[in-house]
């Protein structure tokens, strides 16, 4: 809870909650010169990312996901790979079927 001017306390869901960006689209470019998205390169770092995230200081070994378009759709391939440090994701607004509903819209 965000109080008056010049003070300030943290919720416990704040204290808990880290945002990590992970570059793992730089890094499939680095070591083959090409951009791997939404696949089973994306998910191999992903669950690489989790795996490190867990043994982080200020992580309690338990790792989750949110977010929406790429983000949520990265989710999905990632927890295939079954990282055992990940035990939640919460996508939302991905595709269920990308040929269907990005590339080919109503049909060919």
């Amino acid at each position: 809870m965000r109080e008056g001017p010049g003070t300030l306390t943290v919720s416990l869901f704040e204290q808990l909650q880290h945002q990590v960006p992970s570059d793992t689209e730089t890094r499939s470019f680095r070591l083959s010169g090409n951009v791997e998205l939404l696949g089973a390169q994306d998910a191999e770092d992903g669950h690489d990312v989790v795996e490190l995230l867990a043994k982080l200081p200020f992580c309690n070994g338990n790792v989750g996901f949110a977010g929406n378009s790429a983000l949520a759709i990265s989710q999905y391939f990632i927890a295939a790979q079954q990282p055992p440090s990940l035990k939640a994701i919460a996508p939302w607004e991905g595709l269920g079927d990308m040929y269907r509903e990005q590339f080919n819209r109503g049909g060919m």
